[in-house]
C-alpha cells in the first residue's frame, strides 16, 4: 500500500461501491516512456504519480480522492505492490472503487476482476469489532516492467465533537515523481496545517464554490533513505499534515472526555473484580490478580482507530478479543475500582521537543498506556501489548520520548522517564570446548532483567496453558534461533526454560550447542571465533557511512554482558587473540577484557547504551563504539596443535 495513498482522516477505507470494468482486449502506452531502472537502479519501484484530493465539508464530513500510478522495476518490487489493504469500519464511512487496473510491459491493460476484491470481517466472532472489516484487492499479472493504477473515492461521517484530521505523503521509501495534494473546504474554516520537510513547504491558494482550496504539488522525490537504528519511517518521510486541533492541550482534552465517559463498568465489572483480588494482598498482588484475569481472558490486537477512541467498558467485559486501546480502558477501570489511580497516557516514539513541533492529529500518537502513580509506594506502567505485567518505567520504544499525561487536572506533555541501563540487562555465561576435529560444544546460561525479559515472560504465560506438542514446537523455534546467532551451523543439544515465570526480576534460560567445523583450519594453524553475543543493532552501524541524515533510536538503554571460557584441545598453543579494549562516551561504551593460561582462554566484555535516542550530531560518538565492536566481533582466537604423540601399539603397526 502506497504511503502516499495512505490518507489518514478520521479512519481509513469503508465498503467498496463500484466494480471495475471487464477485461478489455486493449492498449495503453500512456507509461510507455515513462522512467525506468536505467534512471533508477536503485529501485524497486517508482511512483510515477500520486495525486489526492481532500475535502473537508460544512458538517465536517469528510471525502478524499486517490489516484496513484506505480511502476514496477524488479521483480522484488512486486510483492510490496501486489495486494491494497484497507481495514475500514462499515457504518462510519464507505469508499467507491473507480478503477484498477495493470498495464503491462506490452501495454496490454489487465482490469481487476470483481471477483479478486475482497471484503470480509475483521474479526468475524467479535461483537464490539462487528462493523471492522478488511477490504483488499489483488493486482494481476504484475511483472518488472508493468504499471499498476488505481483510483478511490472515501467518504467518512464527522466525528467525536466534529475533530478531524489528514496527511498525505509526499515521499516514500521509493522515489516519487510528481505529488498533488489538494485541500478544499468552507470559507472561513481554520485549517491547521504543517509540511514536515517539504521546501517549499507553503501552498497555492485559491477559491471555488463558496469553498477555499490549499494545493501542494512536489516532484522528482528521493526516496526515503534508509539507516540502521533509525526511527520509524513514516516519522521521517516529507508530508502535509493537517487537524482540526490547534494543541496538544485541546487534543488531549478532546480525548480523555470521551475516556471519562465511557470509562465505567458498572456493577458487574465491579463484582468481577471483587472476586480476582485476594484478600489481606500486597497491593502489587491485587493489582496482577486483575492484570492475570484480562491475560487468561482476552486476546489483545492492534487495531488502527476510526476515531482514535475507546469503546465503552461496559461492552468489553465479555469480549475474547480486544485492541490495544480497549485494553486500556478495561485494566484502567477494573485498577480503579480495587483502589488505584490511573492516567491514560498519550505516548509517542519521538522526543518531546519533536513532537512540540507537529501538528497535533492522533495519528502521531504511538500507543495509549496507563501510568500508575503509587502501587505500594512506587510508580507503575501498564503497556496493553504485554498485559501481563505492571513495570518499572515505560515500555520499550517510548523511553526518554513524549508522553501526553491526561486526568482531571488538564493535559501535560512531557518526557516520559529512562530507566537505568542496569535495568535492562542481559547477563550470559559461556564455557565453549573445542576437540580436535574442530567442533565445538556450548554450554550457555543467560539471565534477562527488566524490558529485555519482557518477551520471555510472555513466552511463559502464554505456553503455560498449551498442550505439551505446541509448547515444544514454540521452544524448539526459540532455541533455534538463538542457536543460529551463535552459527548457522549450531544444533541445541541440551535446553532448558522455566515452566512457570521465575519469581524473582531474572529471567533464566539455558543450552548446550553442538556446531560442526566451528574453527577454521590452515595448516597446523586453527582460527576460532569468540562466541560474545555482541548487540546486532550497534555491530551493523559499523559498515555505515560516516555522515548521517537520521537519528539513531533504541527501545530503551541496556546493558550486555558476556562471560567465556574457551577450552581448547590438548597440545594446543594460542598464538593470538583479542586484546582488552576500553571505549566510553556520553552515548555507548564497551569494555573487552581478556587472559590466556597454557591451552585456556577467558573473556569478558560489556556494551553499554546509555540513552534511547541519540541526535544525528552526536553520531560519530556512537559510530566509533561500534566500530570497536566489530572489530572485536572480526578478530578470532589463532592457535597452532601438535600431532599426538603415537602410542606404542600405532607405532608397532
Amino acid at each position: 500500500m502506497l504511503l502516499g495513498a495512505v490518507l489518514f482522516s478520521v479512519g481509513l477505507c469503508g465498503p467498496a461501491q463500484g466494480q471495475p470494468g471487464r477485461t478489455l482486449l486493449r492498449k495503453d502506452s500512456r507509461f510507455v516512456n515513462s522512467p525506468g531502472p536505467q534512471q533508477f537502479p536503485d529501485a524497486a519501484a517508482i511512483i510515477l504519480y500520486d495525486d489526492i484530493g481532500f475535502e473537508l465539508k460544512s458538517d465536517a464530513s469528510t471525502t478524499y480522492h486517490e489516484y496513484d500510478v506505480v511502476k514496477i522495476l524488479t521483480s522484488e518490487g512486486i510483492e510490496p505492490h501486489q495486494t491494497l489493504v484497507r481495514v475500514y469500519r462499515r457504518g462510519h464511512g464507505e469508499v467507491t472503487l473507480h478503477e484498477a487496473r495493470v498495464i503491462g510491459p506490452d501495454q496490454a491493460v489487465h482490469d481487476v476482476n470483481p471477483d479478486a476484491v475482497v471484503d470480509a470481517p475483521l474479526l468475524p466472532k467479535s461483537k464490539v469489532y462487528a462493523d471492522y472489516r478488511r477490504f483488499e484487492l489483488e493486482f494481476p499479472s504484475l511483472a518488472p516492467g508493468s504499471v499498476l493504477e488505481y483510483r478511490l473515492t472515501t467518504s467518512r461521517k464527522p466525528s467525536y465533537r466534529n475533530a478531524w484530521w489528514a496527511t498525505s505523503y509526499v515521499q516514500n521509501p521509493e522515489p516519487l515523481l510528481v505529488s498533488i495534494f489538494t485541500v478544499k473546504s468552507p470559507l472561513g474554516t481554520d485549517v491547521q496545517w504543517a509540511a514536515p520537510g517539504l521546501v517549499p513547504s507553503r501552498p497555492t491558494r485559491s477559491e471555488a464554490d463558496q469553498s477555499q482550496v490549499l494545493r501542494w504539488q512536489v516532484s522528482d522525490q528521493a526516496a526515503l533513505r534508509t539507516e540502521p537504528a533509525m526511527p520509524e519511517a513514516e516519522s521521517l518521510l516529507r508530508r502535509v499534515d493537517l487537524s482540526s486541533f490547534k494543541s496538544w492541550n485541546e487534543l488531549g482534552d478532546w480525548f480523555y472526555s470521551d475516556w471519562r465517559d465511557k470509562a465505567g463498568g458498572g456493577p458487574r465489572l465491579g463484582m468481577i473484580t471483587s472476586g480476582l483480588i485476594p484478600t489481606a494482598a500486597t497491593p502489587m498482588a491485587r493489582a496482577q490478580a486483575i492484570l492475570d484475569w484480562v491475560v487468561a481472558s482476552k486476546k489483545q490486537v492492534d487495531l488502527s482507530y476510526e476515531q482514535f477512541l475507546p469503546n465503552k467498558v461496559s461492552e468489553l467485559i465479555d469480549e475474547p478479543v480486544l485492541s490495544y486501546m480497549d485494553t486500556c480502558i478495561l485494566v484502567s477501570a477494573m485498577l480503579e475500582f480495587a483502589g488505584f489511580r490511573t492516567q491514560p497516557v498519550l505516548a509517542f516514539t519521538e522526543p518531546t521537543e519533536e513532537v512540540a513541533r507537529l501538528l497535533p492529529q492522533p495519528t502521531q500518537v504511538g500507543r495509549v498506556l496507563l501510568y500508575l502513580p503509587d502501587v505500594g509506594g512506587r510508580p507503575c506502567w501498564f503497556d496493553p501489548a504485554h498485559p501481563g505485567q505492571l513495570i518499572s518505567g515505560p515500555p520499550g520504544g517510548f523511553q526518554g520520548r513524549a508522553a501526553l499525561f491526561l486526568g482531571p487536572e488538564g493535559p501535560r506533555l512531557a518526557d516520559a522517564s529512562v530507566d537505568a541501563f542496569d535495568v535492562n540487562r542481559d547477563e550470559t555465561k559461556i564455557e565453549a570446548r573445542v576437540d580436535e576435529q574442530g567442533s565445538a560444544e556450548l554450554a550457555i546460561s543467560k539471565q534477562q532483567f527488566g524490558e529485555s525479559a519482557t518477551f520471555l515472560r510472555e513466552a511463559v504465560r502464554a505456553l503455560a496453558s498449551s498442550d505439551r506438542s505446541r509448547r515444544d514446537t514454540i521452544l524448539r523455534s526459540l532455541f533455534a534461533a538463538i542457536a543460529q546467532s551463535y552459527s548457522p551451523l549450531a544444533q541445541v543439544h541440551e535446553r532448558y526454560f522455566p515452566d512457570k515465570e521465575p519469581a524473582g526480576p531474572g529471567f533464566p534460560l539455558g543450552m548446550t550447542l553442538i556446531v560442526p567445523y566451528y574453527v577454521a583450519v590452515e595448516g597446523n594453524k586453527r582460527q576460532v571465533s569468540i562466541p560474545i553475543q555482541l548487540d546486532q543493532r550497534i555491530a551493523s552501524l559499523a559498515s555505515s557511512p560516516a555522515d548521517r541524515e537520521h537519528p539513531l533510536q533504541f527501545d530503551h538503554p541496556f546493558r550486555d554482558d558476556s562471560q567465556v571460557h574457551l577450552m581448547l584441545p590438548e597440545g594446543s598453543k594460542i598464538l593470538s587473540m583479542p586484546g582488552s579494549v576500553q571505549v566510553d562516551n556520553d552515548y555507548v561504551s564497551f569494555l573487552l577484557t581478556s587472559r590466556q593460561e597454557g591451552r585456556e582462554a577467558w573473556f569478558y566484555s560489556r556494551l553499554v547504551v546509555k540513552r534511547p535516542w541519540i541526535p544525528v550530531q552526536d553520531y560519530a560518538q556512537v559510530l566509533a563504539v561500534a566500530r570497536e565492536v566489530s572489530q572485536v566481533a572480526n578478530t578470532p582466537l589463532v592457535y597452532e596443535t601438535t600431532p599426538s604423540p603415537k602410542s606404542e601399539d600405532e607405532e608397532g603397526e
